[in-house]
């Protein structure tokens, strides 16, 4: 008997020492989810799930991360909804169902789920209101996003995710300062969300503040070296700037990170046309040719690159097939 009792302390032991490294492996998905770090979120809430099979949580962040993926895993995402149903019953109420319509992209079910959480006033309420206005900003109704996300904030005031939405919607209706400081509280809690430092390089883009802009892409660069949308922003602003050379440096390490980005290589054809290095934009144009031909921009930048070399037949060969795909 007591040997039985031993090993049902040790069972139980183990047991909770398996729900608290659940538990952890949960809280660092949770944290590469809100920085855009899917696959790696989805491997930790997998490890989750392995140590907690009945960690319903585990399961539904599961299915969300996986709707976020560009090559979305339908098949995958409705079994983990599903699972997570099945062991926990409160991921059928509207707050849930929302926010999993929402990521689906289904963005009008979701926005009626929002309103029937927020009507009846039930746990996550308050975070129905920033599923809502999410929703909204992506139905480009950003006024009403602006109430949605003011009013979660009244309600939580270091919601981060809510600052960010926020300032999107304001971006959107040339509010640039508003959208600042918004984006700026959010860093202010979190001075290491890379999201926040890109939106608000973004808002500068439009204030045409590109010194600003430059030194917020640099940021997310600094957090996250493999960013490749950075690379091409910070590359967009340094050309504003005449930095063709530093666009260049920038344009190249995406191609580095990859090589099929076809606008990469129309963007560095274009910088180094802006240096007179004809030949090297030519190649870049050409290769962009290759990846897709039927980009007009292409043939238009390649063409007056073979203008400035003395090249007549190739640039009308350029500037016909342009027209063709339909160049005025």
């Amino acid at each position: 008997m007591r040997k039985i009792n031993i090993l049902l302390l040790i069972i139980l032991f183990i047991s909770c020492v398996d729900k608290e490294k659940a538990k952890s492996f949960f809280e660092n998905g949770k944290a590469k989810y809100y920085t855009s770090n899917y696959k790696e979120a989805i491997k930790d809430f997998s490890k989750a799930i392995e140590l907690d099979s009945k960690y319903a949580e585990a399961y539904y962040e599961r299915g969300i991360t996986k709707a976020q993926l560009k090559e979305r895993d339908n098949q995958g995402v409705n079994e983990d909804i599903n699972k997570a149903i099945e062991l926990d019953n409160k991921y059928r109420e509207a707050y849930y169902t929302c926010r999993m319509k929402r990521v689906l992209h289904d963005y009008e079910e979701a926005i009626k789920d929002c309103t029937k959480a927020i009507d009846d006033s039930k746990p996550n309420y308050e975070k129905a209101y920033y599923e809502r206005g999410h929703a909204k900003n992506s139905l480009k109704d950003y006024k009403g996003a602006i109430e949605d996300l003011t009013k979660t904030i009244e309600i939580d005031n270091k919601d981060r995710e809510a600052y960010i939405e926020l300032g999107y919607a304001k971006d959107n209706l040339k509010d640039y300062k508003g959208a600042i400081k918004d984006i700026d509280k959010a860093i202010e809690l979190d001075n290491k969300y890379k999201k926040a430092y890109y939106n608000r390089g973004h808002v500068k883009d439009n204030l045409r503040d590109y010194k600003g802009a430059i030194e917020d892409y640099t940021k997310v660069i600094e957090l996250d070296p493999k960013d490749v949308v950075a690379y091409v922003s910070r590359g967009y602003a340094k050309g504003k700037t005449k930095d063709y050379k530093g666009a260049i440096e920038d344009y190249t390490k995406v191609i580095e990170l990859d090589p099929k980005d076809v606008e990469a290589y129309i963007s560095r054809g274009y910088a180094k046309g802006k240096i007179r290095d004809y030949k090297g934009a030519i190649e870049d144009y050409t290769k962009a040719v290759e990846l897709d031909p039927k980009d007009l921009v292409v043939y238009v930048g390649r063409g007056l690159a073979y203008k400035e070399i003395g090249k007549k037949k190739e640039t009308e060969n350029d500037f016909k097939k342009a027209k063709e795909l339909g160049y005025k």
